[in-house]
């Protein structure tokens, strides 16, 4: 029997890393560290790959929070390949972000990421995620494989964030607005039978895992109330107020707008 690979996750707690745990631990051998401080060459020693999941999710815009932002976001980030790679370990995933080609566009002009587009960040957030990610990209080297997982926003059971605001929005609702849109997601499951095959097949390079299909947010939101066995009048009638507001306001243009990945971006 092979051995199981060894594999790092570095960011105890996170939603993404213990799903991962709990659907791998029978096909790695894993461990999982807290991340409020830098690990020494040593923790890093005797492993394949190591998962970095550590970093501030949450998009804010208080320049208070500017500092930590960069210090969480970007130098534990870079110093935790740079121990991993001085330890000996092969392979290293740093898990990036949608967020790094900036924010989303008001309703009726569609963003589409291709391969062409340069990453323009929106915020420190952003730049904080894209400056790793660029600094992981140019430690690549023939023993040391770095990976870059730049991912749209995860839902799944026990998510947190956006998602979960959306399908309670959803059961508030009594008219529906009917707008039609495409967001680029994954589910929690999906992310992780990609992170499976990346550690097994130990690929190297830039990644965009994402469902098959887009995500549209009214089907989500009449889906929702049909769970939850709700009558749902669909209306066109606020459409346009909704548009007008998303040229202002950021939660219309993140909840209606439309941001995808093209087909041209490598999933694997």
């Amino acid at each position: 029997m092979d051995q199981k690979k060894k594999v790092l996750i570095v960011g105890a707690g996170s939603y993404i890393g213990m799903s991962f745990y709990n659907a791998s631990k029978d096909m790695f051998d894993i461990t999982v560290v807290d991340a409020q401080k830098p690990l020494s060459v040593d923790q890093y020693r005797g492993f394949d790959s190591v998962l970095h999941l550590a970093g501030i999710a949450h998009v804010s815009k208080k320049r208070s929070m500017k500092e930590l932002y960069y210090k969480v976001n970007r130098d534990l980030a870079i110093r935790s390949a740079e121990s991993a790679r001085e330890a000996g370990v092969k392979q290293f995933i740093f898990m990036s972000s949608m967020i790094v080609y900036g924010g989303d566009n008001s309703i009726g002009k569609p963003k589409i990421i291709t391969n062409a587009t340069a990453p323009h960040p929106a915020d420190f957030y952003g730049d904080s995620k894209l400056q790793a990610d660029m600094a992981i990209q140019k430690m690549a080297s023939p023993s040391f494989r770095t990976l870059v997982i730049r991912t749209p926003m995860v839902y799944g059971e026990g998510c947190r964030g956006n998602y979960p605001r959306l399908e309670k929005l959803a059961g508030k609702l009594f008219f529906l607005p009917k707008i039609q849109n495409q967001r680029t997601m994954i589910n929690i499951n999906v992310l992780i039978s990609y992170f499976q095959k990346y550690i097994t097949q130990e690929l190297s390079g830039v990644y965009f895992p994402r469902d098959d299909k887009p995500f549209n947010t009214y089907e989500m939101m009449l889906q929702t109330r049909q769970n939850q066995g709700r009558k749902t009048r669909p209306t066109v009638i606020f459409n346009p107020l909704i548009r007008f507001a998303s040229l202002f306001v950021p939660a219309f243009r993140k909840m209606y707008g439309t941001k995808i990945y093209a087909d041209d971006l490598p999933k694997d």
